[in-house]
Protein backbone atom coordinates (compact mmCIF):
# COMPACT_ATOMS: atom_id res chain seq x y z
CA UNK A 1 0.00 0.00 0.00
CA UNK A 2 3.43 2.30 0.95
CA UNK A 3 4.23 2.07 -2.73
CA UNK A 4 1.13 2.83 -4.32
CA UNK A 5 0.49 5.71 -1.60
CA UNK A 6 3.90 6.97 -3.12
CA UNK A 7 3.83 6.78 -6.80
CA UNK A 8 0.40 8.68 -6.68
CA UNK A 9 0.94 11.11 -4.22
CA UNK A 10 0.95 14.29 -6.71
CA UNK A 11 -2.38 13.64 -8.58
CA UNK A 12 -6.20 14.91 -8.22
CA UNK A 13 -7.87 12.68 -5.57
CA UNK A 14 -10.43 11.03 -7.07
CA UNK A 15 -8.02 10.00 -9.68
CA UNK A 16 -6.27 8.51 -7.29
CA UNK A 17 -8.83 6.95 -5.02
CA UNK A 18 -9.97 5.39 -8.63
CA UNK A 19 -6.38 3.92 -9.29
CA UNK A 20 -6.37 2.60 -5.53
CA UNK A 21 -9.79 1.02 -6.11
CA UNK A 22 -8.56 -0.72 -9.08
CA UNK A 23 -5.70 -1.92 -7.05
CA UNK A 24 -7.52 -3.50 -4.25
CA UNK A 25 -9.27 -5.20 -7.33
CA UNK A 26 -5.92 -6.85 -8.44
CA UNK A 27 -5.55 -7.67 -4.64
CA UNK A 28 -8.82 -9.15 -4.40
CA UNK A 29 -8.59 -11.00 -7.78
CA UNK A 30 -5.32 -12.27 -6.64
CA UNK A 31 -6.65 -13.28 -2.71
CA UNK A 32 -4.37 -10.94 -1.27
CA UNK A 33 -6.57 -9.00 1.12
CA UNK A 34 -4.14 -9.07 4.11
CA UNK A 35 -4.36 -5.23 4.75
CA UNK A 36 -8.20 -4.68 4.07
CA UNK A 37 -8.90 -4.42 7.42
CA UNK A 38 -6.19 -1.84 7.98
CA UNK A 39 -7.50 0.16 4.68
CA UNK A 40 -11.21 -0.20 5.65
CA UNK A 41 -10.02 1.51 8.73
CA UNK A 42 -8.76 3.86 7.61
CA UNK A 43 -11.64 4.47 5.09
CA UNK A 44 -14.16 4.93 8.55
CA UNK A 45 -11.79 7.81 9.89
CA UNK A 46 -11.69 9.67 6.81
CA UNK A 47 -15.53 9.20 7.20
CA UNK A 48 -15.86 9.92 10.27
CA UNK A 49 -12.69 13.28 11.01
CA UNK A 50 -12.53 14.04 6.66
CA UNK A 51 -14.20 16.87 5.29
CA UNK A 52 -17.30 16.94 3.04
CA UNK A 53 -14.46 16.84 0.16
CA UNK A 54 -12.75 13.94 1.96
CA UNK A 55 -16.23 12.02 2.45
CA UNK A 56 -17.47 12.66 -1.11
CA UNK A 57 -13.62 11.94 -2.48
CA UNK A 58 -14.44 8.35 -0.42
CA UNK A 59 -18.11 7.90 -1.83
CA UNK A 60 -17.63 8.92 -5.43
CA UNK A 61 -13.70 7.95 -6.22
CA UNK A 62 -13.36 4.91 -4.10
CA UNK A 63 -16.31 3.29 -3.41
CA UNK A 64 -18.02 3.65 -6.18
CA UNK A 65 -15.30 3.20 -8.35
CA UNK A 66 -14.93 -0.21 -6.20
CA UNK A 67 -18.26 -1.11 -7.28
CA UNK A 68 -18.36 -0.89 -10.64
CA UNK A 69 -15.21 -2.60 -11.60
CA UNK A 70 -16.79 -5.64 -9.23
CA UNK A 71 -19.60 -5.50 -11.88
CA UNK A 72 -16.75 -5.47 -14.58
CA UNK A 73 -14.96 -8.15 -13.23
CA UNK A 74 -17.79 -10.26 -12.60
CA UNK A 75 -16.92 -10.35 -8.53
CA UNK A 76 -19.32 -9.65 -6.11
CA UNK A 77 -18.96 -6.32 -4.28
CA UNK A 78 -20.42 -7.25 -1.28
CA UNK A 79 -17.23 -9.27 -0.39
CA UNK A 80 -15.63 -5.38 -0.25
CA UNK A 81 -18.73 -4.62 1.93
CA UNK A 82 -17.85 -7.24 4.52
CA UNK A 83 -14.50 -5.35 5.60
CA UNK A 84 -16.35 -2.07 6.05
CA UNK A 85 -16.93 -0.11 9.31
CA UNK A 86 -20.54 1.42 10.18
CA UNK A 87 -19.94 4.74 8.42
CA UNK A 88 -18.51 3.47 5.36
CA UNK A 89 -21.53 0.79 4.54
CA UNK A 90 -24.11 3.90 4.95
CA UNK A 91 -22.64 5.24 2.33
CA UNK A 92 -21.90 2.03 0.18
CA UNK A 93 -25.22 1.63 0.78
CA UNK A 94 -26.48 4.77 -0.06
CA UNK A 95 -24.83 4.65 -3.45
CA UNK A 96 -27.60 2.10 -3.83
CA UNK A 97 -30.47 4.22 -3.14
CA UNK A 98 -29.70 7.30 -5.88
Amino acid sequence: MKRFIRRTNTRLVHVVLGEFARHLIQLYKNNDVSEFQEIADAIEILYIRGTDYNREALTGGLLETIKCHCVCNNLDPEQFAKFLKPLSIRHWKSMDQS
